[in-house]
């Protein structure tokens, strides 16, 4: 079989010559299209009628086609077929090879069918590519049309697009364009209900129908969502006497059944029809409502606000039998000239079974179209059927009505023949041609395929809703609808004022002319506005014309449901700028109106009025409506009244437009703290927010704002039950004409990127403005240059009137009436050029106070804006003075520092003045807004000051009072730049010679915070500057104290100017695009640069990516291995991190990135993390956490975890950092054979795969400060007891005590007593009451070493409440005791501390027979020593959350004792999870646990070392080590690391051995000498505090090993050679910045030691071998 296939294929394709020969073919046809398809246009331009008559392809039924796309199918249909056989032959191929077992000539044969088929199936690609190319080229074929190809036998909509120029006549066989009309975003809507609303006299046969503007999704059409009943009826259970007594018309029993009637829902594309089970009731209302829950085959929700939707009638006496008839049609009978794609309409005389109208076969037409009709119903009366093709040309056509199928409303079929019987038989179909005669109904074709309606003018008597206007034009046929800013309407009832139906839309539709009332916007699903008009028949659409209302309207409410005394927003168009009146109108009786309430002084501007729900008005649903100042009434949008409590109300937003962080003010009221809230632009949610109080929050901008309007709102509670939301207020992101673009109110200059395209910012006014107002020009629209017009600022010259409001006594200034270049000089309110003395200078006139701009001032000429009064000049102006007294009588006076402006940068000829007293200036400190003078001798009381600069004078409002105290005095900073730690010195006078004078201590502050002094003298101190500086330009001052002056005299303030720093780069490790935090301050709030290496980093695409502590940039695609950060700022000033913060590119798994939505909040606040990486979903092991505290974030919500945002509560912790941590997979390196196996390292049938391996990715820190309650700022808040001054209206008295000296505790956990007097108290109370020297583990913040006889150990209080000092020790070496020895840690004679003469045994350093331990016990050696713990700690209440607890033992321990079951830590009876380590110094061993996370809050914990620990010799201690603490609430800050060598603490270290087996080594089985680095985080108070550590080496030369410990030890070994390195260790602690040690290493020792040739043994016989050094 195989060798005849073969056979048959060899000959077939032969060697692809048969397929190369059809490749050409078929790129020979791809060249003969084009030629084909310009003959096929010219054709259809000479004779379309040719192509349209083409008979077989309309009598066959067959769809139309044209010629290139038929072409273009059948190539595909070959090329497809050719390749399938090239498959097929690789295939075949392949087979033969596989069963060849090792015959050459069928493997030869293999190959060569192979290679042919390989060939073929290239070439048949080759033809698909090249002939797709051609026609896509010449034919201009695009993207895939949406719809399908327009062809006229498929298509008959076609026209309407492709001739959307012409009139509709022509038609264009080269359409290739959609079919579908042209796309309108229309809301799902009623068009048309029957019976009518409000309609009587309903036959009881009646059925009730609808139509709808889109296809129905047939599933949603049931009695759930369609609710019908008798209106007013009762509901199921309750008492009847009669059917119609019930809602459901069924009573039983006399109790009604069901809620609704019982019959059929019948739908069908747009319409749906139901057919109670029974007739209706006589004289009884009906409701029907179609609910929200119908939905369209789109699935979208019908409009809730569509009035259509719930109607009601009322039945008569009487059932409808009598058969319908039709009224009029279309095309009329005997028209000629019918376009070939007219539809065919009938109008009847009553409403219709609209089912039976659908129906496919109600219609015929003879001669037959084949393709049929396309069924729609505009109205129960109304027929209209799209033919599926065209008509023949120039045909007479005679449509039937079978009246067989079409029914009444009632079910009586069709009378056609017009005789009042229905014969349900041919003869009364509409309308039969009587026997040899012509036909009552047909039409005569012409030669124009399309007539499509077209609109050619629209008049009107006016341009709000019910006045009339006149559509012309030609085919409107006689019915259809009007599409009136994509809300359609058609015969259907206009609705009044009140929401009731009241007039007829539609008076008159004809084939050229339709007149129709301005659509009533209250009934209006979207309401009428500015927009276009068009024209719908059946599938056909008119052109659209352009039409202009002038009615309100309303686009959206916010909120849309709220409790009495919400705030609203209504946001729309045509509002007017008076004040109307905004109705509630009950939804269930529309009689029912109740006026709204205006909360705000502008509550109503031409585009927004903000309303406050009335407090009287009852719940429910309403409709909101507006009416205008002249009557005219808005569209209707629904409002829900509840039981909840109103949101936050906004007033103003100031400005209302803006971009990227411009900071908006709200004004209002309920606005809460912030701590429960959130500000949304849009759905963007706002992350800066610089202050939040109960009536005013500003707020900035979110990054991800959108463009356009982003309504701004305030959120309290969200997510939670008792969630609310404020009403939202327009916020147009750029700004547009008219916006202003002064968008931050706090600068002096508008923001010129404020503005959207084609619009510049006018900085003498802060509008938006278009660009042609700025070209210099005299366009168009202007009346002269850039000036006049709509768009730009009126023509006003210099000294023309520019009073805003000139009915009034005083100026009114407006910028906007000068000329460009000039503004409204606020003293008389005429037009001058900028920069005039006593121009007004203020950017933001709406607001109070002065906003000071520059931009306003002539600057070019020295004036500037004085900040004082906004006013233009170029005198100087003073804002304070610092100090405003001291005194002044010689020889001693006081230095002033003048704060202000336009002083000048040097002094020259400038001059400062005391009254009239001319003063000098200190160390020539004058600057343009700093001077420092001298005040002179002779002035005297008070003292004006005022500077003096080139005959200008500034304002002499701040005055110097001369008194006799005498001020210490600034006169300079050296240097006044520079960051904390570094030296400055302050230079001046009368600071005193020492700090200390007696027991008072003088200062240094930079703003507030006290500065290490390094020396001082009268003149002249040298400080640090201090850590923890918040601002950039702190102010330095000295506060001076002595006996006259305890409380401290200041000195002036002098101006310093931070440096910025880098203190860490977070992570310090990734691949490309990770996000990096870099640490540090000072960076300023404006956006910088940052690179690594040179090359610039992006900030990473969040809100908050750069801000005065942090930057988070993605690391950019820089050279590999390690890189220098450099942070550059907008004033050029540089930071490159040092070689300790460094950036190093890897290879592994991106971790995930992070941005916070805010940096501050309270526990159970939401916070929006932005990012990226982190997946969809949470796994185990992944997580948020806020400062090592699990955030537990939420996922019942998806989207709580999404890839690029997380919202995380924050957990009950304290500030650090957030990070989070996702679970990713890292490449082993190995690969795996997926479904195979591997052969010979081949990976046969499966997939070869790498192995991957999870990895734990932790994202990059960003800080988050918790806030809330806060120990420490007077303020008794939640959980504390007091606070500072704030004692809660306790005293001692409460305590059974007298007196006024009642505190409260550093911690603000309970009260101080110690300095109330009166009665003892109680001991044991904790309180350290009159005659008690402690209370419990209270001891007044005393310990054994703050009495003199004792240097240390452990105080114990008695049950008398007096301290205890036997377990205080006073000596631990003879050394202590001054001409005594120390004996059992006591002093005492030296008689006590003599011992007879002990045996040599006793001192061998060796545990002999007779001893307990080394040289001790027994019968001759001294008495063992036992262990015990001599230092613990902590011990107390308030101890830090993240301290260490420690033990130090009275000697060296056995470390194998020293583990987990005999060291723990426990919480009430649970273990706390921790780490043992430990250290020997001093001849001592101190076990630290260090805790795994940090320790609870305010929790007491108990310490135990258990008696089983033993000391070197194996001794135990006598009992237990068992101690308590309690924690309080805050963090220890880190100060320092301090390192251990070898059980010494220092810096430096020396290796000098360069042998194998070293003293000392810790581990022989290294090569070279071994030292133990211990390292340990200390706060201020050389406490342990837990922390990570990271070591690393700085080794050129290479004489240490490798060092890759993660804990706080770290094995150091020396190589053999010598050199110097460093050891670097940093500690890292959640909450707090990095510390970092250093430890240099030193080696000398020999690097090539050779053996001593000892041939005579003289060394050997002393004990030893002797090396040389070869290298010396």
């Amino acid at each position: 079989m195989f060798k005849y296939f073969n056979v048959k294929v060899k000959y077939f394709f032969r060697y692809n010559k048969i397929l190369f020969s059809l490749f050409l073919i078929i790129f020979c046809i791809a060249l003969i299209i084009p030629i084909a398809v310009n003959i096929q246009s010219a054709s259809a331009a000479v004779n379309t009628q040719d192509l349209l008559n083409n008979a077989v392809i309309n009598q066959s039924g067959l769809p139309y086609q044209d010629l290139k796309i038929l072409i273009m199918k059948i190539i595909n249909i070959v090329l497809g077929f050719l390749g399938i056989i090239a498959i097929i032959l690789i295939i075949y191929a392949g087979l033969i090879w596989m069963t060849a077992h090792g015959d050459e000539e069928k493997i030869k044969t293999a190959k060569k069918i192979l290679i042919d088929a390989v060939i073929g199936l290239a070439i048949v690609l080759s033809a698909f590519i090249i002939v797709s190319f051609i026609l896509k080229a010449f034919l201009g074929e695009g993207e895939t049309p949406p719809y399908q190809i327009c062809t006229p036998s498929t298509c008959t909509g076609c026209h309407q697009i492709c001739n959307a120029q012409g009139t509709g006549s022509e038609y264009t066989t080269s359409c290739t364009e959609s079919c579908a009309p042209p796309p309108v975003e229309n809301p799902f809507v009623v068009k048309w209900v029957d019976p009518k609303d409000t309609e009587k006299d309903v036959a009881l046969c009646r059925a009730i129908q609808a139509g709808f503007n889109d296809e129905l999704n047939e599933n949603t059409v049931n009695a759930n969502n369609i609710l019908i009943k008798i209106k007013d009826g009762k509901k199921q259970g309750e008492i009847c006497d009669a059917n119609k007594d019930c809602a459901s018309d069924k009573c039983e029993a006399n109790q009604c059944v069901g809620e609704i009637l019982a019959g059929i829902f019948t739908a069908t594309k747009e319409v749906f029809q139901f057919r109670a089970e029974k007739d209706f009731e006589e004289n009884t209302a009906y409701q029907v409502e179609i609910t929200t829950n119908v939905k369209s085959k789109k699935n979208i929700a019908i409009n809730s606000t569509d009035l259509k939707r719930k109607w009601v009638f009322a039945t008569g006496t009487l059932n409808d039998t009598t058969p319908p008839k039709v009224s009029k049609v279309y095309p009329e009978n005997n028209q000629v000239d019918v376009c070939l794609a007219a539809p065919v309409e009938a109008i009847f005389n009553e409403p219709m079974d609209v089912i039976s109208l659908m129906n496919e076969n109600a219609l015929s037409i003879d001669p037959v179209v084949m393709a049929g009709f396309n069924h729609n119903i505009n109205n129960a009366d109304t027929l209209i059927a799209n033919p599926n093709e065209i008509y023949q040309k120039n045909k007479q056509y005679i449509p039937l009505l079978k009246s067989n199928i079409i029914a009444d409303s009632c079910g009586n079929f069709l009378d056609g023949n017009g005789n009042g019987i229905a014969e349900k038989s041919p003869i009364d179909d509409y309308a039969p041609p009587p026997k040899g005669t012509d036909p009552d109904w047909s039409f005569t074709t012409g030669t124009q395929p399309y007539c499509k309606p077209e609109i050619t003018n629209i008049t009107s008597n006016g341009y709000y809703d019910g006045n009339e206007i006149t559509i012309s034009g030609n085919y409107f046929t006689i019915t259809g609808e009007v599409i009136f800013n994509n809300n359609v309407y058609s015969d259907s009832n206009c609705f009044d004022s009140d929401f009731y139906p009241s007039q007829i839309c539609v008076s008159n539709w004809a084939d050229k002319q339709i007149k129709l009332k301005i659509p009533a916007i209250a009934g209006a699903s979207n309401g009428a506005i500015n927009g276009q008009v068009l024209i719908n028949i059946g599938e056909f659409f008119s052109n659209n014309k352009e039409f202009t209302v002038l009615s309100p309207h309303i686009n959206w409410i916010s909120p849309e449901k709220g409790g009495k005394g919400q705030y609203v927003t209504l946001s729309g168009v045509n509002f007017g700028t008076n004040q109307g009146e905004v109705y509630l109108v009950k939804q269930s009786d529309h009689k029912i109106k109740i006026e709204a309430e205006f909360p705000c002084a502008n509550s109503w501007t031409n585009n927004q009025v903000i309303i406050k729900i009335p407090e009287t008005i009852a719940l429910g649903e309403y409709y909101l409506q507006i009416k205008t100042n002249d009557n005219h009434f808005s569209n209707i949008n629904n409002f829900i009244i509840n039981n909840n409590p109103p949101g936050p109300g906004i007033c103003n937003s100031i400005p209302s437009c803006g971009m990227v962080g411009t900071e908006v003010i709200l004004s209002g009221e309920r606005f809460g703290n912030g701590s429960n809230g959130k500000v949304y632009f849009g759905d963007k949610r706002a992350t800066t927010i610089p202050s939040w109080s109960e009536t005013q929050i500003k707020v900035k901008a979110p990054t991800d704002i959108k463009q356009g309007n982003n309504p701004i709102k305030i959120i309290l509670n969200q997510g939670q039950v008792d969630e609310i939301e404020s009403n939202a207020l327009n916020f147009q992101s750029p700004c547009g004409q008219g916006d202003s673009c002064d968008i931050n109110i706090t600068t002096p200059a508008c923001e010129p990127g404020a503005c959207s395209e084609n619009f510049l910012c006018n900085s003498d006014n802060c509008i938006c403005q278009a660009e042609h107002c700025f070209n210099g020009q005299e366009d168009e629209d202007e009346t002269d240059i850039d000036c006049g017009g709509n768009d730009c600022d009126s023509c006003g010259n210099i000294g023309d009137n520019c009073d805003n409001i000139q009915n009034t006594p005083s100026c009114q200034p407006n910028n906007s009436m000068c000329n460009y270049g000039l503004i409204c000089r606020v003293s008389d309110c005429t037009c001058q050029e900028r920069g005039q003395e006593g121009d007004q200078c203020d950017s933001n006139t709406q607001t109070a106070g002065c906003q000071a701009s520059n931009n306003k001032c002539l600057q070019e000429e020295g004036f500037t804006c004085n900040p004082l009064n906004c006013f233009c000049t170029k005198k100087p102006f003073i804002i304070s003075i610092s100090p405003e007294n001291g005194k002044v009588a010689s020889p001693v006076t006081t230095y002033v520092t003048i704060r202000g402006g336009n002083f000048g940068a040097s002094q020259g000829l400038s001059k400062v003045y005391f009254g009239d007293t001319m003063a000098n200036i200190a160390c020539l400190s004058w600057s343009d807004t700093e001077i420092i003078a001298i005040a002179p001798f002779g002035i005297t009381n008070e003292a004006p000051v005022k500077v003096v600069v080139n005959q200008y004078e500034s304002n002499n409002d701040k005055k110097f009072t001369v008194n006799s105290v005498i001020k210490p005095s600034i006169c300079s900073l050296s240097p006044n730049h520079g960051k904390a730690g570094d030296k400055i010195i302050i230079s001046g006078t009368n600071f005193g010679d020492f700090q200390m004078n007696d027991t008072y201590k003088s200062l240094v502050l930079f703003d507030n915070i006290e500065t290490e002094i390094n020396s001082w003298s009268n003149e002249k101190i040298e400080i640090i500057a201090p850590q923890g500086i918040t601002i950039t330009n702190p102010k330095v001052k000295i506060i001076l104290k002595w006996e006259q002056a305890p409380n401290g005299t200041p000195s002036n303030e002098v101006s310093f100017y931070m440096d910025p720093f880098i203190s860490g780069i977070f992570p310090d490790k990734g691949p490309i695009d990770t996000y990096v935090t870099i640490r540090g301050g000072n960076f300023g709030d404006t956006i910088g640069k940052v690179t690594f290496n040179g090359i610039q980093a992006n900030l990473a695409p969040c809100q908050g990516a750069w801000s005065d502590q942090e930057i988070i940039v993605l690391a950019p695609n820089s050279s590999t291995g390690i890189v220098v950060v450099e942070v550059s700022l907008p004033n050029d000033t540089k930071i490159e991190s040092n070689k300790d913060k460094i950036f190093t590119y890897n290879n592994e798994p991106l971790a995930p990135g992070i941005c916070l939505d805010k940096k501050q909040g309270n526990q159970g606040d939401l916070i929006k993390i932005a990012g990226n990486k982190f997946n969809e979903t949470q796994i185990e092991n992944e997580g948020v956490v806020f400062n090592q505290v699990d955030s537990n974030v939420s996922l019942t919500d998806p989207d709580n975890w999404t890839n690029y945002q997380i919202d995380a509560p924050v957990p009950q912790t304290s500030s650090g950092n957030v990070v989070v941590t996702k679970i990713g997979q890292r490449d082993t390196g190995k690969k795996e054979c997926v479904g195979g196996i591997y052969i010979f390292n081949i990976c046969v049938g499966g997939i070869e795969k790498p192995i991957m391996e999870d990895v734990i990715l932790n994202s990059n820190p960003v800080w988050f400060k918790v806030t809330g309650p806060a120990c420490g700022n007077n303020i008794k808040e939640s959980n504390e007891i007091c606070d500072g001054t704030d004692l809660n209206n306790t005293t001692c008295s409460d305590f059974g005590l007298i007196g006024n000296g009642l505190k409260c505790k550093i911690d603000c956990s309970g009260f101080d007593t110690n300095q109330c007097q009166g009665s003892p108290g109680v001991c044991g109370d904790q309180i350290i009451n009159q005659g008690e020297t402690c209370d419990g583990n209270n001891f007044n913040e005393k310990t054994c070493a703050d009495f003199d006889q004792y240097k240390n150990g452990n105080l114990i209080c008695d049950n008398n409440c007096q301290l205890d000092y036997s377990n205080c020790r006073q000596c631990d070496l003879n050394s202590d005791c001054s001409s005594l020895c120390c004996k059992e840690n006591q002093c005492v004679d030296f008689s006590q501390c003599q011992t007879p003469p002990i045996a040599p045994h006793c001192t061998n350093q060796r545990k002999d027979e007779d001893e307990t331990g080394i040289d001790c016990g027994g019968d001759e050696c001294p008495a063992c020593v036992i262990p015990s713990v001599q230092e613990k700690y902590p011990t107390g209440n308030s101890v830090c959350i993240n301290k260490e607890i420690s033990a130090t033992f009275n000697q060296l321990m056995d470390k194998e004792t020293l583990n987990s079951s005999n060291i723990f830590l426990k919480k009430g009876n649970d273990l706390v999870n921790g780490v043992i380590s430990y250290s020997d110094e001093n001849n001592k061993t101190t076990v630290v646990f260090s805790s795994a996370n940090n320790l609870d809050k305010n929790i007491e914990y108990q310490m135990t070392i258990k008696k089983e620990v033993k000391n070197r010799d194996g001794l135990t201690m006598a009992s237990d080590a068992i101690w308590t603490f309690t924690t309080g609430s805050a963090l220890c800050q880190m100060d320092h690391v301090k390192i251990t060598i070898n059980g010494v603490t220092k810096n430096d270290d020396l290796f000098t051995c360069a042998d194998d087996n070293c003293l000392g080594d810790q581990n022989s089985a290294i090569l070279g000498n071994q030292h133990t680095y211990i390292a340990q985080a200390q706060d201020k108070d050389n406490e342990n505090i837990s922390a990570s550590y990271a070591w690393e080496k700085q080794d050129l030369n290479g004489i240490l090993l490798t060092i890759d410990s993660k804990t706080n030890t770290q094995l150091i070994t020396s190589q053999r050679k010598n050199g110097d390195a460093i050891v670097l260790v940093q500690a890292d602690a959640t909450g707090m910045l990095s510390k970092s040690g250093q430890v240099k290493v030193k080696n000398f020792m020999c690097e090539h030691p050779w053996n001593f040739q000892d041939s005579a043994n003289e060394v050997a016989n002393m004990g030893f071998e002797l090396f040389y050094c070869g290298d010396r």
